[in-house]
């Protein structure tokens, strides 16, 4: 019965979280833990709710702490990933999605919260959720970013280049799959060395 009520607790707190009310959300979360300290699910979420009120560094205790209860859990390896991303630890939240993907290879926001793209000759990481043809990143190293420049997903800019080959290792797959994934819609330039004129198909 425990569990059920346990269940039912979270379920709700979730709804709530999603109506965007955080705090009421994370007091849910609160009474669960209060009531059964070793719940891993319930840390996870008290981490969501911190993360989404910027309060980055309860997040990671919370996510750490559902870690240590449940080794095994890709989703809050990659939800400690993306906190420790905004606290500017690359490296961390780079393991940390390695991590979760070792745990659930076809885990598809760990491969895609590896991503990255060049603004201005440097990294910016893929942050958010894809929507169809749009994606967003971190320009915050990259403060002369405006609307209209240039974002480089495979390609070189400036000293820096993303490969085929880079997206290849994350996805874990072969560069040929890697360009034939790429969608109809997207525009091919094929450029005519011979002739010296581009030709757009």
């Amino acid at each position: 019965r425990r569990m059920t009520t346990t269940a039912e607790a979270l379920a709700h707190g979730w709804q709530l979280h999603q109506a965007g009310q955080w705090a009421a959300a994370e007091q849910i979360y609160r009474q669960v833990l209060q009531a059964n300290p070793t719940d891993a699910n319930a840390w996870c979420y008290l981490g969501i709710a911190c993360h989404d009120q910027d309060r980055l560094d309860e997040a990671v205790a919370a996510y750490r702490r559902a870690i240590q209860l449940q080794p095994h859990f890709p989703i809050a390896f990659n939800n400690l990933g993306n906190t420790l991303r905004l606290q500017r630890k690359h490296a961390d939240a780079v393991a940390c999605f390695d991590q979760a993907l070792r745990l659930k290879p076809d885990y598809v926001n760990a491969h895609k919260n590896k991503g990255t793209a060049l603004v201005e000759g440097t990294r910016a990481p893929i942050i958010g959720n894809v929507c169809m043809d749009f994606m967003m990143a971190d320009v915050t190293d990259a403060p002369g970013a405006k609307i209209g420049d240039e974002a480089v997903l495979i390609g070189r800019q400036g000293c820096d280049e993303i490969h085929v080959d880079d997206i290849a290792g994350i996805l874990g797959t072969i560069n040929y799959e890697v360009v034939s994934l790429i969608g109809k819609r997207v525009a091919r330039v094929f450029t005519n060395y011979m002739a010296g004129s581009p030709n757009e198909v």
